[in-house]
Order: structure tokens, then C-alpha cells, then sequence
């Protein structure tokens, strides 16, 4: 268990955190909630790819990716985390953004994404393979 934040870039972040218990889901570094108190805390962020330097990684067979809106940041930091993963399962939480996400892993050996639910119009979770899985 790594305790940071994933991001475009190594530094810190504040994180709002929600202070009525909820669940993680209302914790995020991109938004508050109107009607929930929260509470800012500065943590650590990193990038995947400092991940993947730390571990000395050469290859991912699963990155699953639930970063409450900060999805888009989270690719921007993974250039190689990128190139040697084979599968990724993601929430995406912006309609706009999906599809610069989409381009993203595309342009690194990804193939069509698969749709695995929709919450909404501006969320989903979708699954990528590179197609050479066995």
C-alpha cells in the first residue's frame, strides 16, 4: 500500500476529504461537494511512472484505475506504465475527457475500449486490452 495520491507529476496535492463518513467516493483532489463538509489534507502524489522506476517494473498484466476524476492526470504521468501494461479497468468521470484518454491508449497499442457500465453520461468504467492477452 503506497499512501499518495497518482497524478501528472511527483509532488503534493491537497485531497478534499469528506467528514461525514461517506464513502472514498466523495474524497477527491478535484472537487468538493456543496451540501458535504470536507476537510483538506495535503498528501503526497506520484506518478506511475515513478512507480514503475521505484519497482523496477517491466511489465503489468493489470492496472485497475479509480482515481475520482483525476484520471486524465493520472495517464499524463504514465508514459511507460502505459507502454508495459497489458490491461487497464478504469472509472473515467468526464464524458470530455474519456475520449482524450481513449486517444491516449490508442496511440500505445490499445485496442477498442469496452463499455463495462455507464452510471451516467459523464461516467463509466471501461476495460482496455492490447490484444496480445492470452
Amino acid at each position: 500500500i503506497i499512501h499518495a495520491a497518482v497524478g501528472k507529476n511527483d509532488g503534493e496535492v491537497e485531497l478534499n476529504m469528506a467528514q461525514d463518513g461517506a464513502r472514498s467516493t466523495t474524497n477527491s483532489i478535484y472537487w468538493i461537494y456543496a451540501n458535504k463538509p470536507t476537510a483538506i489534507v495535503k498528501v503526497p502524489q506520484i506518478t506511475l511512472d515513478s512507480l514503475v522506476q521505484k519497482h523496477r517494473l517491466n511489465r503489468i498484466d493489470w492496472l485497475k484505475l479509480d482515481v475520482e476524476g483525476a484520471e486524465y492526470d493520472a495517464f499524463l504521468g504514465a508514459e511507460k506504465a502505459i507502454e508495459i501494461t497489458r490491461r487497464i479497468y478504469l472509472e473515467v468521470h468526464y464524458k470530455r475527457l474519456e475520449e482524450e484518454i481513449k486517444k491516449i491508449l490508442y496511440r500505445s497499442g490499445f485496442v477498442e475500449a469496452v463499455e463495462m457500465f455507464r452510471l451516467n453520461e459523464e461516467r463509466a468504467w471501461l476495460y482496455f486490452d492490447k490484444g496480445d492477452s492470452p
